[in-house]
């Protein structure tokens, strides 16, 4: 399923798959997440999309096919894969397994199509395992999980009262990873439409934004704050919000033209960081795929027919989506075969 012009309809899209490289594995899509990202991709927002395009990078399948030098994975292996296709494999980013830092970055479907598949083929360096106690349809683990685990499991520890900005998509698993890591979370949002829903994902508090004697009160009270949101907002508020050496750490993407500001003595008052935190490295994955497994850290999802995308694109738009769509790919080409025979 994939769009052929910018901000296209996803359409289906019959392609040859090119031959397996060395050290890639082929998989079988059995379920694909479908992220906010994708819709910016699609629409080109951020100005790198290659189309005819197949976006999709939150994908969990079986192993059918390795390549001859691939070692990790067999045929049969449940295996997922996340934002990034490749990297360098040499730099002192890659050496580290912080392969999400290297120069030579490639996305998952920067020229290559994505998870909005029937199947896939990546290097193993970026395929992982995914353990039995995640089901298929927790794909979007492969992105909103680590891109969420990655950085509070680098920045915040277990007694720090930390701020989830924005419940939604990623902020949602964010409430999760926060409260399993022994955190003191705190959900925050504009309104308080969605505190009810916040706490039952973990948060032993809520803070309304629009509330202001409630910011008052909260000044000063937080080790770190995780921002999810994907639009414009008050970087002072939440500066505000920290204890003296905080974090305000952003992982939520809007459109390349949207630009954040804030006063400089927001910043260094207090000698606050601004840190900004990008999916995460391939040890990243693994740790959060085994945690989210041992904890239960599951996204609540909505599932779509392979080819009912589009409404899972408009759902996104429409931000009705509680709180991510997600492909159920599994069969559907041997359905589609067998239709086109009768």
């Amino acid at each position: 399923m994939g769009a052929k012009t910018p901000g296209g309809p996803l359409e289906l899209i019959e392609f040859e798959r090119p031959p397996l490289g060395e050290d890639e594995v082929l998989v079988d899509v059995h379920a694909s997440g479908m992220c906010h990202s994708d819709i910016h991709m699609v629409d080109n927002d951020w100005g790198e999309g290659q189309f005819p395009m197949v976006p999709g990078h939150e994908v969990i399948g079986q192993v059918v096919e390795v390549g001859p030098k691939v070692t990790k994975f067999k045929v049969g292996d449940r295996v997922g894969f996340g934002p990034q296709r490749d990297s360098c494999k040499a730099c002192e980013h890659c050496e580290s397994k912080a392969e999400q830092l290297c120069s030579s970055f490639k996305g998952l479907y920067d020229r290559d199509f994505g998870g909005y598949a029937t199947s896939i083929q990546v290097p193993e360096r970026f395929t992982f395992h995914v353990p039995e106690g995640i089901p298929d349809e927790m794909a979007p683990l492969l992105c909103a999980g680590v891109t969420t685990y990655a950085p509070l499991h680098r920045h915040a520890k277990a007694g720090d009262r930390v701020g989830v900005v924005g419940i939604g998509g990623l902020g949602h698993v964010a409430v999760q990873y926060a409260a399993k890591m022994g955190c003191e979370t705190v959900a925050i949002s504009r309104s308080t439409a969605k505190e009810e829903e916040a706490r039952s994902f973990g948060a032993t508090a809520f803070l309304a934004t629009s509330d202001a004697a409630a910011v008052k009160a909260a000044a000063g009270t937080f080790d770190a704050i995780l921002c999810t949101a994907a639009a414009h907002f008050s970087v002072d508020l939440y500066l505000g919000l920290l204890k003296p050496r905080g974090k305000f750490i952003l992982v939520g993407l809007p459109p390349a033209e949207t630009s954040l500001t804030f006063k400089p003595f927001s910043l260094v008052g207090g000698e606050k960081q601004l840190v900004g935190s990008m999916i995460g490295g391939t040890q990243d994955f693994d740790d959060m795929l085994a945690f989210s497994a041992e904890k239960s850290v599951f996204p609540q999802v909505e599932l779509l027919e392979f080819d009912d995308a589009n409404t899972g694109f408009k759902k996104m738009r429409e931000n009705t989506v509680r709180y991510r769509s997600v492909l159920k790919v599994k069969g559907y080409r041997e359905k589609a075969l067998a239709a086109k025979q009768e």
